[in-house]
């Protein structure tokens, strides 16, 4: 086996020159598996927490280093400027899951003792062939991304020499990297620094240094199964060692040696309490573990709860803007509702006025018809006698009639 370990950067936003290009927040949604992020992948599963934060934060944290950067005329840090750096370790799809632990334990805290407090998260993936690790790193606020990458920052101490010294000091830079990774992580665990292709060995050449590096991970493993059964001698040591202490309690007791209960009952709780120490010390390890675990499922949630909570403030203050609109509103809603309960009480005794002069119509009307056909009758009969006959024999009728009538 040979070691796998390759770095990359990324800014906050897509270079637009080069097509599919990766920013800080498509890194994270594929980390995460986010949804339509991993087609490479055919069941994507939610990672793993090996170390550190959760990546929903990631963001964030990339624009507060951003925030506190300001050029020499104090402009702000580019969106396209970088700001991440993000690496991923990976082993051969056949180690065994014993050696992948351990390996991914080395990495980590080679990792740590490289980046410190810089070191944002390491991720671990078990939903593709190769078991691998992911690690995300972001400069501490004020310092330059250089100060997190070996390669820029050794090419950034040549700013003022040729183009072509500062690519050979960058190359020199990523082969030094590798080559402490592999010095304090890929050796220790039987790993080579180099394949067959890249360093141009012939098939004999490299199945002889498969076999060294096998025969380096036998040795390896072999102090590890020493120092094992050094262990258990010990164990076995202080087994015999409680038996001793059990006899010289028994011896004790019946011959009444205070002594001897004294001495006894000091090696006795010491023996208890190194029994209870180791006891806690496992249990602490197992619940450390839970509460980082847990610690970072609540993060996450935090994380969803704060955008939720954003989104309630900016509704909320769009409502708190429409409350004066719709309190004027109601307002003008009352108004108006007031106005139409006049205008109907105004229609109602509008109707009760009408229907009053109809009925005064009507009736005027009955009896201008009753007179119209009284004085019909009387023409008539003057059409039919003498006017003067009429006129002297009807003088009370006559003179009955309204003067209306003939208007």
């Amino acid at each position: 086996m040979y070691q796998f370990l390759h770095i990359s950067s990324y800014s906050r936003t897509a270079s637009k020159m080069k097509s599919g290009a990766h920013s800080v927040k498509t890194i994270v949604n594929e980390a995460v598996r986010e949804f339509n992020s991993t087609p490479h992948i055919e069941n994507p599963q939610a990672p793993k927490y090996i170390y550190g934060k959760p990546l929903e934060l990631l963001g964030e944290r990339c624009e507060e280093w951003a925030d506190s950067l300001r050029d020499a005329s104090g402009k702000k840090t580019r969106k396209d400027a970088l700001c991440l750096l993000a690496g991923v370790m990976s082993a051969p799809a056949e180690i065994e899951p014993a050696a992948w632990e351990k390996l991914r334990s080395d990495t980590v805290g080679w990792l740590q003792e490289k980046y410190g407090e810089r070191l944002h998260a390491v991720i671990e993936h078990t939903d593709e062939a190769n078991p691998h690790l992911h690690f995300y790193v972001v400069p501490n606020p004020g310092e330059r991304f250089d100060q997190v990458h070996d390669g820029k920052r050794a090419a950034a101490n040549l700013q003022n020499e040729p183009k072509s010294a500062q690519n050979k000091a960058y190359r020199g830079a990523m082969r030094g990297l590798l080559d402490d990774f592999h010095a304090e992580v890929g050796m220790p665990n039987g790993m080579l620094r180099y394949g067959p292709r890249r360093r141009r060995l012939s098939r004999d050449e490299w199945k002889q240094e498969q076999e060294q590096g096998k025969a380096l991970k036998t040795a390896l493993e072999g102090s590890q199964a020493v120092r094992e059964a050094a262990l258990k001698d010990a164990v076995k040591m202080i087994s015999e060692a409680r038996g001793k202490i059990a006899e010289i309690e028994a011896a004790a007791t019946a011959k009444g040696e205070s002594l001897g209960r004294v001495e006894f009952a000091q090696r006795s709780l010491f023996g208890k309490v190194m029994d209870m120490a180791t006891g806690l010390a496992r249990d602490n390890v197992v619940l450390r573990s839970q509460l980082s675990d847990a610690r970072h499922a609540a993060a996450g949630w935090k994380a969803k709860a704060a955008e939720y909570h954003q989104g309630f403030q900016k509704f909320f203050g769009i409502a708190k803007k429409m409350k004066p609109r719709v309190e004027e509103l109601e307002a003008d809603v009352n108004v108006l509702g007031g106005q139409v309960r006049r205008l109907k009480k105004d229609l109602e005794r509008e109707e009760a006025n009408s229907s009053q002069l109809a009925n005064n119509l009507s009736a005027t009307t009955y009896k201008l018809r009753s007179k119209q056909e009284l004085l019909d009758m009387y023409e008539a009969r003057e059409n039919n006698s003498n006017k003067t006959t009429f006129v002297k024999s009807m003088p009370l009728e006559v003179e009955s009639i309204p003067l209306g009538v003939y208007r």
